[in-house]
């Protein structure tokens, strides 16, 4: 398990824990938000197993464009949250 400091609350916590797994296709990881329910999470766990333990399929792109993920905070802060998403084009 490995915890990453959070710069701002997201979703109520300061440092989101990810399970990362060993695999001998590579490693995986399992970071489900702690609200989701087992059936929810369970997606995720499936796909970090996935991820360790199938090859990956062939590379279709070299670029994957981003989105912000702004976290509720107050209205003046919000440019200096999306200044940390230099070319994302989508906001959530």
């Amino acid at each position: 398990m490995v915890a990453l400091p959070m710069r701002v609350r997201f979703r109520g916590i300061t440092a989101r824990e990810v399970a990362l797994i060993d695999g001998p296709a590579g490693w995986g990881e399992f970071g489900a938000f702690v609200e989701y329910e087992p059936a929810e999470a369970a997606h995720w766990l499936a796909s970090g197993i996935a991820a360790a333990y199938r090859p990956l399929p062939q590379v279709q792109r070299t670029r994957i464009p981003i989105n912000a993920t702004v976290p509720a905070v107050a209205a003046g802060a919000v440019a200096d949250v999306l200044a940390r998403f230099p070319g994302a084009r989508t906001a959530k």
